[in-house]
């Protein structure tokens, strides 16, 4: 992984926060994935950055990620089937990183829920591997992330 550029040592970004009702709230970002715009759950709970398939397979057709498949355990002890990939174009505001490793996996029922509450679209989650590389403080009250590239 690469930062190609940045504006300064820190950048701030901020986030929409989506009540998805009975007080559960997602930090929800806007990035660029390859030139589009794609939204993303910034979840401190994930391990890894992730990637929904549908994304995936509109963003990248031809790659051969889908030859990278393996299981992982997800909630509930279920198997889940995953795949790995390395984004070459990642934009958060002004960070950009280069051959950023992802997983990429079915986020249908993610989307699901997220076509109920807002119409919207979920492209994947950012995970604690992004965070904590880029020293991540999220502000819920003001609603930003603040990133440090050193």
């Amino acid at each position: 992984m690469s930062i190609l550029q940045t504006g300064a040592k820190t950048t701030t970004i901020h986030f929409q926060l989506i009540d998805l009702g009975y007080e559960q709230f997602h930090p929800v970002v806007q990035i660029l994935l390859n030139n589009q715009l794609a939204s993303m759950i910034i979840d401190t709970g994930a391990t890894q950055t992730t990637l929904d398939f549908e994304t995936a397979e509109l963003l990248w057709p031809d790659n051969d990620w889908k030859n990278t498949e393996f299981l992982t355990l997800g909630f509930n002890q279920i198997d889940l089937i995953h795949y790995q990939f390395k984004i070459q174009d990642f934009k958060i505001n002004n960070l950009h990183i280069a051959d950023f490793p992802v997983a990429i996996m079915d986020m249908c029922h993610v989307n699901n829920m997220y076509k109920e509450v807002t119409n919207g679209n979920i492209s994947g989650v950012i995970g604690n591997d992004l965070l904590m590389r880029f020293k991540a403080v999220i502000n819920y009250h003001q609603k930003t992330l603040r990133v440090s590239v050193n």
